[in-house]
């Protein structure tokens, strides 16, 4: 858990530059790697759990906001 919210700063504060896009992207991506020290069905569902587009995240970000 630490790792993560350390991989999470770190990611975020090295692209305060980027859109927002980016930012979730690079985000996606170091959770991704993060998954593979994981085996098996485990590595399966996190892949699954940090592969969402952009686009859905965008839209399911929308709709928590109305």
């Amino acid at each position: 858990m630490i790792l993560k919210l350390s991989t999470l700063s770190l990611t975020i504060l090295s692209l305060s530059a980027c859109s927002h896009q980016q930012m979730y992207d690079a985000v996606q991506q170091g959770q991704q790697v993060e998954c593979q020290k994981l085996q098996g069905e485990l590595y399966q569902q996190c892949m699954q759990k940090h592969a969402k587009p952009y686009q859905q995240y965008q839209q399911e970000r929308e709709q928590v906001k109305k």
